[in-house]
């Protein structure tokens, strides 16, 4: 380790001695590439912010867009024939019974009756329209 710092220093001696102006020169040389990358930084960090600040503006916009129409009911009234067979199949109006009743098929087949959906993917989007509630 001695003999490394040694080495650096005699290369520092041999070195010869510039005059001022030249020394001068190299100093303005290094400030100016400073502050030239010190305003790229600048630069970039700015770019950065603003890319950062439309990424977040779009993050709540599409958040509103999707998250707007829950603040809305909408209600349809359908004309339901309750079939009591189908309904109370056992007859005894129990709680079993009617849980294993057909309730749900009758309100989706007068839904389809008037909705009159022509395939699979349009049932399935009928069947949405009606809640549990």
């Amino acid at each position: 380790m001695l003999c490394m710092l040694l080495k650096n220093t005699e290369n520092n001696m041999n070195k010869k001695i510039i005059n001022p102006e030249d020394a001068t020169n190299i100093v303005k040389n290094s400030i100016l590439k400073r502050r030239s990358k010190d305003s790229r930084l600048k630069l970039f960090g700015r770019v950065a912010i603003g890319l950062a600040v439309c990424f977040l503006l779009f993050l709540f916009y599409s958040i509103f867009t999707k998250g707007f129409p829950g603040f809305f009911q909408y209600y349809v009234t359908l004309d339901i024939n309750f079939d009591r067979e189908r309904i109370d199949p056992k007859g005894d109006l129990s709680d079993n019974s009617l849980f294993d009743g057909d309730s749900s098929t009758i309100v989706n087949e007068s839904l389809f009756s008037i909705i009159e959906p022509k395939g699979r993917k349009e049932k399935k989007l009928a069947k949405k329209i009606v809640s549990s509630t």
